[in-house]
């Protein structure tokens, strides 16, 4: 038994020294894989952290968008308001020429008429005869060519208020376009 006893210590010490290299690998196993769980841990809030910070910018960038579309719709509804007055203003302006040109086209016929009739009956000529009637007709169809010619410049010169108008129109249409398209490639950007 004696060479037992002295072969008891090396076995003992070799089992400890055993039992403490699997308890140190086991030790650095879990520190590793420790480790390992923070370092993912702190990927994770990393990543959240970026993904709040993108979602704040795309929120402030949502917001600074809805701001740029009132700003433009405002200015657009002032510019298109302004034109619109303008274009009524002139209409306004038209229809008094127009009813000014009609009762001076009236007044100038009914002169020409009377002064035909005055002429006539100085002459001693009747004022319903067929020289009379070819004279007065001539004058009301002067008269009338006078009133188409007007009429149809009036006509002109409202749909070049109309024009003014939807020229207006697509330039404001033109404007969003342009807003939009360049807060969609913002947008995209920002996703990135």
């Amino acid at each position: 038994m004696a060479g037992f006893d002295s072969v008891l210590p090396l076995v003992t010490g070799y089992v400890q020294r055993e039992h403490q290299a699997t308890l140190s690998r086991q030790q650095a196993s879990y520190d590793a894989d420790l480790r390992r769980r923070e370092q993912e841990e702190q990927w994770r809030r990393e990543m959240a952290a970026e993904e709040a910070a993108r979602r704040r910018q795309l929120a402030t960038l949502s917001v600074s968008q809805d701001q740029e579309r009132a700003a433009l719709a405002g200015e657009q509804a002032v510019e298109t308001g302004a034109e619109v007055a303008d274009v009524g203003r002139e209409r306004a302006r038209l229809a008094a020429e127009a009813a000014a040109a009609e009762r001076t086209r009236q007044q100038k016929e009914a002169t020409a008429a009377a002064g035909t009739r005055a002429s006539l009956a100085a002459r001693g000529l009747d004022s319903g005869g067929g020289t009379a009637r070819s004279l007065l007709r001539g004058i009301s169809d002067e008269s009338a060519a006078d009133r188409a010619a007007g009429q149809q410049a009036r006509q002109t010169s409202l749909a070049a208020l109309d024009d003014r108008l939807a020229v207006q129109g697509r330039r404001n249409l033109l404007e969003a376009s342009k807003l939009a398209e360049r807060q969609r490639l913002a947008w995209l950007e920002a996703q990135d």
